[in-house]
């Protein structure tokens, strides 16, 4: 007997997902498609993830999160995509031994790195990323064409070189649909030229050797949005050092808060002040209990310590 759908015990819901499809991407990275069992509707936002859950692969239980690379508006299968990581038990297991068919469990879809409203401001959205940071800019881009005609959508892609970019058939069927308003600028540090990426066939792209420097990328938004700069939206999702130059440089163009989206692969510790001098306490979450909280944990550690199951994601 299969399991539910959607599992409400111990407060948390979890979704039950089949492996409908597994497409070979890059070398290192594969996109998983999905079926809910049951046929049960799964609603999320473009740009969301999911948080798989592994309770065999490890000592304990393991929750590994993923972008999500399928987008509503498109009504495609439910998909993410996953990057072999050098030691990843998680990575390796989905990239390497995860076939067609098997089930995997799920936390619901979460994640703010979403589109701002049709009528937020601005045509123009900038979306820069690198390596399988594309997973969620690509999800946000379909939204975006398909959503909110009035938009101008320019990505901005850095790779190694061709061998190492995610979706390529897919963005240049992409860009046919929407010749007038997708626009796709590829760096690639270390170039082979042996793919063509579009240029061949006239499509709006343009492939750029080298590395993306900070110089680099202030004339190119200076060039690309022109009056425009001024109301843009950016979306940054890669490597922490190219999400690191995106944002110095979008600050110092003079991207606002509201206009600058991130989305950081990146666990960074929170600052944990010493436990000397505070109090042990209780804490109650809404629909899963009270437990307790000794001086100097997290809300997360004392929930583990006590077996009481949160939603968490890592």
């Amino acid at each position: 007997m299969r399991s539910p759908a959607v599992d409400h015990s111990m407060g948390t819901n979890k979704i039950w997902l089949q492996v409908s499809r597994i497409v070979q991407q890059t070398r290192d990275s594969v996109q998983v498609f999905f079926v809910v069992e049951n046929e049960q509707p799964l609603t999320y936002k473009a740009g969301q993830f999911l948080t798989l859950i592994f309770p065999d692969l490890g000592l304990s239980e393991i929750r590994r999160s993923y972008s999500i690379s399928s987008s509503p508006a498109a009504q495609e299968p439910l998909s993410i995509c996953v990057k072999r990581t050098v030691n990843g038990s998680v990575s390796s297991f989905l990239t390497r031994k995860l076939q067609v068919g098997d089930g995997l469990q799920s936390l619901p879809p979460a994640g703010q790195f979403v589109l701002p409203p049709a009528d937020a401001g601005g045509e123009d959205l900038v979306f820069i990323g690198g390596g399988s940071g594309l997973t969620p800019l690509f999800s946000l881009i379909k939204e975006a064409l398909l959503r909110q005609p009035r938009r101008r959508i320019h990505l901005i892609l850095a790779n190694r070189n061709e061998d190492h970019i995610l979706f390529r058939e897919e963005l240049q069927a992409w860009q046919r649909r929407f010749p007038d308003r997708f626009r796709i600028i590829h760096w690639l540090s270390a170039p082979h030229g042996r793919l063509d990426l579009g240029t061949g066939e006239g499509l709006d792209t343009v492939v750029r050797p080298g590395r993306l420097s900070n110089l680099a990328l202030e004339m190119m938004l200076q060039r690309e949005l022109g009056e425009a700069l001024p109301d843009a939206h950016a979306f940054l999702c890669g490597p922490p050092g190219l999400m690191l130059k995106a944002e110095m440089t979008l600050r110092f163009m003079g991207f606002s808060e509201n206009r600058l989206h991130k989305e950081d692969f990146v666990i960074h510790e929170p600052f944990r002040p010493a436990p000397e001098g505070l109090p042990d306490s209780l804490v109650t979450v809404k629909g899963v209990g009270q437990f307790k909280l000794s001086a100097g944990q997290s809300i997360l550690e004392a929930a583990l310590a006590a077996d009481v199951e949160l939603p968490y994601s890592c």
